[in-house]
């Protein structure tokens, strides 16, 4: 009581570390309401104690909950803190609507950091406290006992975390432990990867494949439980995650998924998709860039599928995030369209965070962001300190801890059996739901057998049949075209094929030519279109595109200039760590786009692209080999491709085909059968390839040279290939060839010489200018590369005339260089030529007198003098013979 008038409470409320004073004044209040006597309350007035350690002492806590039916949603606020310790107790209706105004209670001051009145809802039916208290705290200490063991690791947010992970798995989603692929259950995506041991231990306990001996060998060669999550690697995770903000836009793709399924596919009679997308993050996830994007085109399309619960823990690495990160995220994201709700006290509130998701569920019409404020490393003596974010517990820690949550110190890797029965029941429970879903089901392909069908195999990932018929072929009459909009008619083609197919560009719809001819754009209002526009967000657009692959059931494509694609790396190396089949349309390849300038050109993107593991590069040359480069990403299923368009248009050439670009390089046209000719290989990609049918005629007819083209779209297909294959095809592991390995494309030359001992590339950023101009200053044209071949041809030759090496082949490298002399001071080899690779081969043998070479990798070098040193080089030199050390 206050000032002589009631205190209404209609919330469930815990007071922690009062006096006894203070409780008593509590309890006056109570007493004096009637209402509260009327509805029951004191059948749910208990008194608790908490076991506290280290620093903190025994305290009564009083909790005090009302009945289910008095707490009216809209009427929630946040208390309002003044001073040492307050309570609001909010406006409420008991009953007829009659409602009272709430009070201020002012208690007095409490010497401790952990001394809070907190504002909590009632708790729902379903729930038993008791027993969801003893999971939460056993899954806090098994997912510290992860990193301790593997002595590296991340315990901070799984404590934290762990009463969120425990609502969503044992109250709130959908899923079935032996098809973890079922099409309908609810996508988790755990964006603060770095909290893996929390996932794991969920997938443990609901047995989604993990043992606990899966779970020791956390963070260890060869473990199914690597230190962030890798859907590829671990059952039952849906998305690679680590780098921070990936996961959330992830999930961001598949509540458009999820939205689109459920108006393409649910009819009145069968509610086939129904599920949701949750994903947890936290404050470093909301500081990425990449999240920004993807949460304002989640809040432009309204997703309301989608809820995203921040463990706004208010620590990162380097501190408090008072340091570097103090906006006002709920007003932030209210002004992105999304519904935001708080959750006060995560550490024990439990009842709030499950109540705060199932009335996020409610809402489809807006994304839900649920922030739950907790404490990391809550229990322990690092609690709330930005050394809780890592390994920070030891073993006596760890034990103190669990003396704080009432276990048993000494058990490692504990599971109870209450802890491992409720979870048994809770997999009995998803099983009988997802055996009603898949009678429903059932039902559903026998009324609609078309679109049953079609579902199966969309997430079979099986493709329609035949569907490489509609590919078009072009031959030389056919007028010249950009590849750019060759790929748009590509595109359009498989798409009055392809359901699902599903893509869009970041705001370079018409430049990309990605537009979908006859689809209308998803929108807030309409989800079950094809054509996204991402708007000007590159990065966000890519790590959505992977959300929509990671759900199922959808082909994705995106589209951007190809030197944006460096503002969507980091999306797009998931990709190709996660097999993503993702496609990525990457137009104005190169410094030929002219008076945009070196800001849009790219010089070092291919090299960078070529560089990243299980990533197809492909770069079409004309209407034939863009038709192969959609071939080829259709059937690498495993693999995201990026396919770099021109700006410019460019002549269909002889023999190119779609087939040949399976095969990553192939032969356009041959050498003649003569052998007293200089043979040379000339090489190109993309737009630059007709310039090399230009340069043959000349350097066969003027130069009296024997002369192969070769196109080459795509290096990292190419290296799939047999040994044989490659070598039948550009000759560079021939022993004692000389023939002439030219390459041209207008890009970085970071690699050029692993297959080619002459080339013409960019090492420098291009110009503002128009595209023929560009071309002329940087020399690429036919008569560049002419003059290249000739130049290149004389100085073997003159080398050759010289020379009395024998070179030896090692690895498909080789080297020749002039002839050893010996003088009174030693003996140099001069004049080193590096014909290939940068890698000196290990023996060169001179006619005049046997040296064995020892050598370092020198890219580039022409010139060097080394000293003869008469040692043995790494125990390679055979005894008797002297030695070149470099």
């Amino acid at each position: 009581m206050m000032d002589g008038k009631p205190c209404i409470i209609t919330h469930t409320i815990e007071v922690n570390c009062l006096s006894e004073r203070h409780s008593a004044i509590l309890l006056k209040c109570l007493e004096s309401d009637e209402s509260l006597k009327q509805n029951g309350m004191y059948k749910h007035l208990c008194a608790y104690t908490a076991s506290v350690h280290d620093s903190h002492v025994l305290l009564p806590r009083l909790v005090i909950t009302p009945p289910l039916h008095s707490r009216r949603r809209e009427e929630v606020h946040p208390p309002k803190i003044h001073g040492d310790l307050l309570m609001f107790v909010p406006l409420l209706s008991l009953k007829n609507d009659d409602q009272k105004k709430g009070q201020l209670l002012s208690l007095n001051s409490v010497n401790n950091q952990r001394n809070i009145v907190r504002n909590i809802s009632p708790p729902l039916p379903s729930m038993n406290s008791e027993v969801d208290l003893k999971c939460i705290n056993e899954i806090r200490m098994l997912s510290a006992e992860l990193p301790l063991q593997a002595n590296s690791g991340h315990q901070g947010a799984p404590i934290g975390c762990a009463p969120i992970a425990h609502i969503l798995w044992g109250y709130i989603m959908n899923y079935y432990n032996e098809d973890t692929k079922w099409i309908n259950r609810d996508r988790f995506v755990l964006s603060n990867g770095h909290a893996s041991a929390l996932l794991y231990t969920m997938l443990y306990l609901t047995e989604q494949g993990l043992t606990m001996d899966d779970l020791k060998n956390f963070r260890q060669m060869g473990s199914i439980t690597p230190g962030h999550p890798e859907n590829h690697i671990t059952k039952g995770v849906e998305v690679t995650t680590g780098p921070l903000g990936q996961g959330a836009s992830n999930a961001v793709g598949m509540a458009i998924c999820a939205h689109n399924l459920a108006e393409k596919y649910n009819t009145e009679d069968y509610n086939i998709f129904d599920n949701y997308v949750y994903a947890i993050c936290g404050d470093g996830c909301m500081q990425e860039g990449v999240f920004c994007e993807a949460a304002s085109i989640a809040g432009h399309l309204g997703l309301g599928r989608l809820i995203v619960l921040y463990d706004d823990n208010k620590i990162t690495i380097d501190g408090n995030t008072e340091l570097s990160f103090t906006e006002n995220v709920q007003k932030k994201f209210e002004a992105l369209n999304w519904e935001v709700r708080i959750v006060q006290n995560g550490n024990t509130d439990f009842s709030n965070i499950l109540y705060q998701i199932e009335e996020a569920k409610k809402n489809l019409k807006q994304p839900s962001l649920i922030i739950v404020q907790t404490v990391c490393a809550f229990g322990t003596k690092v609690e709330g300190t930005c050394k809780s974010h890592g390994l920070a517990l030891k073993e006596e820690d760890l034990k103190n801890a669990k003396q704080f949550f009432g276990l048993d110190p000494e058990k490692k890797f504990y599971i109870s059996d209450e802890v491992k029965n409720f979870y048994q029941n809770v997999v009995k429970k998803k099983k009988e739901q997802y055996l009603l879903w898949k009678k429903m089901f059932e039902n559903y392909i026998l009324h609609n057998q078309e679109k049953g069908k079609e579902i199966l195999r969309r997430f079979k990932k099986e493709l329609p049949y035949n569907w490489e018929q509609v590919l078009p072929k072009y031959t030389p009459v056919d007028s010249p075209a950009a590849t750019r909009n060759l790929s748009g008619l590509v595109l359009n083609c498989i798409n009055n094929i392809f359901p699902e197919l599903i893509g869009g560009s970041a705001d370079l719809s018409e430049s990309n030519c990605t537009i979908l001819k006859g689809e209308k754009d998803i929108t807030k209002n309409s989800y079950g279109n094809k054509y996204i526009r991402f708007g000007v967000r590159e990065h966000g657009m890519v790590a959505i595109t992977n959300g929509i692959y990671a759900y199922g059931g959808f082909i994705p494509f995106c589209g951007t200039f190809l030197n944006f694609y460096t503002y969507a790396f980091g999306a797009l190396r998931l990709a190709a760590l996660s097999n993503h089949h993702i496609l990525c349309i990457a137009t104005h390849d190169s410094v030929e786009l002219g008076e945009d300038g070196p800001t849009h050109q790219p010089i070092e993107v291919l090299s960078l692209l070529r560089s990243t593991p299980n990533l197809h590069i492909i770069r079409p040359a004309d209407g034939n080999e863009v038709s192969g480069a959609y071939l080829c990403h259709f059937t690498n299923l495993n693999t995201p491709t990026v396919i770099a368009l021109c700006r410019n248009k460019v002549p269909h050439l002889r023999n190119t085909s779609a087939e040949g670009v399976l095969k990553g390089a192939y032969i356009l046209e041959d050498f003649d059968s003569s052998n007293d000719k200089q043979k040379v290989i000339l090489t190109a990609s993309g737009s630059e390839l007709h310039l090399c049918f230009e340069a043959k005629n000349i350097l066969q007819k003027e130069h009296n040279f024997n002369v192969r083209i070769v196109s080459f779209p795509s290096w990292s297909v190419f290296k799939k290939q047999t040994e044989e294959y490659q070598n039948s095809v550009l000759m560079h592991k021939e022993q004692n060839s000389d023939t002439i390995r030219f390459y041209i494309e207008p890009a970085s030359t970071h690699g050029f010489d692993t297959y080619f001992n002459v080339y013409i590339g960019v090492n420098q950023f291009g110009y503002s200018a128009p595209k023929d101009k560009i071309w002329q200053h940087l020399g690429i044209s036919a008569t560049s590369i002419v003059q290249k071949v000739l130049t290149f041809s004389k100085s073997v030759k003159a080398v050759k005339q010289r020379t009395n090496i024998n070179i030896e082949r090692e690895k498909g490298m080789y080297m020749r260089g002039e002839t050893c002399t010996e003088s009174r001071s030693g003996v140099h080899l001069i004049l080193l030529y590096l014909l290939g690779h940068s890698i000196f081969p290990s023996w060169v043998k001179c006619a005049r007198e046997q040296w064995n070479v020892h050598t370092c990798s020198m890219p580039k070098v022409t010139f060097h003098h080394f000293n003869v040193k008469k040692i043995k080089a790494n125990g390679n030199c055979d005894e008797g013979k002297k030695t070149l050390v470099s």
